[in-house]
């Protein structure tokens, strides 16, 4: 029940988003007045600095951008660390298009999206949005963060969690439990298939 057929020519992009990092120019972006409009670029990345959120990418290395559909987007900003981009951005307030080059490189996506101590000043709140190959890295790190603060018991929310990498979950929950406890178990239509995982005492 859990299971869904993704199309061929998604897999690639399904793939990405699960690997903790893509390369290309660093931006949040939606498609307002038929044109990419930048809702922020992330930190650290090419884009920071160099594009504003509401600016609206015209061209992309010379060619328009009216009407671009989302997959074209992708297929176009994103590349090899180190290649360029050209952009002509309409920016509020400049009667000019404005010519900037980008130079892509490796942009981080990160999976826990929220961490902070709740009202009672004991309670850690993370946020996590999938399991990607550093989520568990990511976890350890935010975890260690809050005991700093003076966290002592911890509130994981995965409310709109898109799933991902089965290892990841299992090593977030060994953090917690002694060894020897199963942790979870699959099971397929052949038995070469199934496994099951148990933690390993690290808690």
């Amino acid at each position: 029940p859990h299971s869904i057929f993704i199309p061929p020519d998604r897999v690639d992009n399904i793939n990405e988003s699960f690997k903790g990092n893509f390369e290309g120019i660093g931006i949040e972006f939606d498609i307002l007045n038929d044109y990419i409009t930048v809702i922020s670029p992330i930190v650290g990345s090419p884009s920071d600095g160099l594009l504003n959120p509401g600016d609206q990418l015209i061209k992309i290395d010379g060619e328009s951008a009216y009407k671009i559909t989302r997959d074209e987007v992708f297929k176009k900003l994103r590349g090899p660390k180190g290649s360029k981009v050209g952009l002509s951005v309409a920016r509020a307030g400049l009667d000019e298009l404005l010519e900037i080059t980008i130079i892509r490189d490796k942009i981080p996506i990160y999976s826990v999206l929220a961490k902070f101590l709740m009202d009672d000043d004991s309670t850690g709140y993370l946020l996590m949005n999938r399991f990607s190959a550093t989520t568990s890295n990511e976890f350890i790190t935010a975890v260690e963060e809050l005991k700093t603060q003076g966290m002592k018991q911890l509130l994981v929310d995965i409310r709109y969690n898109s799933g991902g990498y089965l290892d990841e979950v299992v090593k977030i929950i060994d953090d917690f439990l002694p060894g020897g406890e199963k942790i979870v178990y699959t099971r397929g239509r052949l038995k070469n298939a199934n496994e099951d995982y148990f933690s390993t005492g690290k808690a």
